[in-house]
């Protein structure tokens, strides 16, 4: 029992870190956040070594308690299936083994050591593998975190995000919200703000709001909460139920995403921004009119973002970068300059060593910067080459870029793996928003290849595939 309460405040501790604090954490997000996930695997070795030592027989009727029983305070699933070690005395490890989204994620890391092994000029050369460990964590944090409903974690992330940016911009009086700050960056804030926000627009669109229940009592039932009459049939989202509020919160959240963007001048969320409401109208819209709309409100947005100006260096519209390349000549706006001068390195890079890349330490960079031009150089230091696919590419090369691809496919496989029932819309909302945002968001900057971004990639993708206390189909 001790084990089962210390891994419900643990499981709610991870969420509440990736998804509510994370904006305003920053950086830190990934040591928390990989630190109470090594809790987990101690929680769950221990909860596995007390269901061996005292065994509880399965049940003879599924689901139905001998007389005199009481279900609520039993630590095992009333069909004999431990919540925190699997069913029948299997333990989580089995499942680990078993699970396809684990089993990615712990092979993209393999092929990303593998190419810092054949790269390897001292030992200190592998301490960028650290960066990559929360790969191979899913196993526990599905454990304790699959099936949680996300929303509201979410929505509270968005308005956090806001007050971290509005602290930044006029509390310390930065330009750019974040910018050159030691503990985050304007993509950073952005980018956590935008994918909290757009995953709390589930709310918006569910029948129902109960509240979020703890992820452990009961298999993948978080997210049936929301958009799922059967769970919760006392709340609705009238005026008069509690839901409500939650409802309009997730629009509040919205609204608080885009000023993070306008506050920050983060362009890479401002792109990601349509793709991300995309998805979202495309995941709970039915009817042919309104999808329509959709995709014209959509293509609007996209325009209008072209002649947006942002606070930055320059502020220029993107119209204007998208003539001057078609033109041929030189871009104006420095930030976008460095991006192109990064990618043309980056290319030739990757083609002079195809097969294991020039190693994942910061030594990597130096041959890019010795592409770059005067002007280029003189924007600041390049510390990465603003571009997932180029970055795992040039680090890892055909591994690299196969290890890219096993991230974004793992969490896909893992829920096409679920169980009919369990694929909620609310659930394939996430999953997409998730997956859609690491690869538009990773495009014009680093995703999956920095350490804070990944892991919160790796704990929704165990919150959103993870089914606790059952083995995997």
């Amino acid at each position: 029992m001790m084990q089962m309460a210390a891994a419900r405040i643990l499981a709610s501790a991870v969420i509440l870190v990736a998804l509510g604090l994370s904006p305003a954490l920053g950086y830190a997000t990934t040591h928390v956040l990989l630190g109470l996930a090594a809790v987990a695997v101690l929680v769950l070795v221990a909860a596995s070594a007390e269901r061996t030592a005292h065994p509880t027989p399965s049940l003879p009727v599924k689901g139905r308690v001998p007389a005199g029983g009481d279900s609520t305070i039993s630590p095992q699933a009333q069909d004999g299936t431990s919540p925190l070690t699997g069913e029948g005395g299997r333990g989580w490890a089995l499942h680990a083994m078993l699970d396809r989204a684990t089993f990615l994620f712990a092979l993209a890391f393999g092929l990303i050591a593998l190419s810092a092994l054949i790269t390897m000029r001292s030992p200190a050369d592998l301490l960028p593998l650290l960066g990559f460990s929360a790969l191979l964590f899913h196993a526990p944090l599905a454990r304790l975190v699959g099936g949680i409903d996300l929303s509201r974690f979410a929505i509270l992330g968005a308005l956090v995000g806001l007050a971290t940016a509005l602290f930044y911009r006029y509390g310390l009086g930065m330009n750019r919200a974040a910018e050159g700050f030691w503990l985050t960056d304007p993509y950073r804030l952005a980018v956590t703000t935008l994918l909290c926000a757009t995953l709390g627009l589930g709310t918006w669109f569910s029948r129902t709001s109960a509240s979020a229940p703890l992820p452990l009592e009961g298999r993948g039932r978080g997210w049936g909460s929301i958009g799922d009459h059967r769970t919760s049939p006392s709340l609705d989202s009238s005026p008069q139920g509690g839901g409500s509020i939650w409802r309009w919160l997730s629009l509040i959240g919205l609204v608080a995403a885009i000023g993070v963007i306008l506050l920050t001048g983060s362009r890479t969320a401002l792109l990601g921004l349509p793709a991300l409401l995309f998805v979202t109208a495309l995941c709970f819209v039915r009817r042919p009119v309104l999808i329509g709309a959709v995709i014209a409100a959509t293509a609007a947005v996209v325009a209008a973002i072209l002649f947006v100006e942002l606070p930055g260096t320059a502020r220029t519209r993107l119209i204007d970068v998208a003539l001057r390349i078609a033109e041929g000549g030189t871009v104006s706006d420095a930030a976008i300059n460095i991006r192109l001068g990064l990618y043309r390195a980056g290319t030739e890079l990757f083609t002079a060593n195809p097969l294991a890349g020039l190693g994942w330490t910061s030594a990597m960079m130096e041959p890019v910067r010795a592409l770059l031009t005067p002007e280029q150089l003189s924007w600041g230091q390049v510390v990465h080459l603003h571009n997932d696919v180029l970055q795992f590419a040039v680090s890892g090369g055909v591994l690299g870029l196969a290890a890219w691809a096993l991230i974004l496919a793992a969490p896909i496989v893992g829920y096409l793996r679920l169980p009919r029932e369990d694929r909620s819309p609310q659930r394939l909302h996430a999953l997409l928003v998730l997956v859609t945002g690491a690869l538009v968001l990773g495009l014009p900057d680093t995703f999956l290849a920095a350490p804070m971004t990944l892991t919160i990639y790796v704990v929704l993708s165990a919150a959103i595939v993870g089914r606790p206390g059952s083995p995997p189909p």
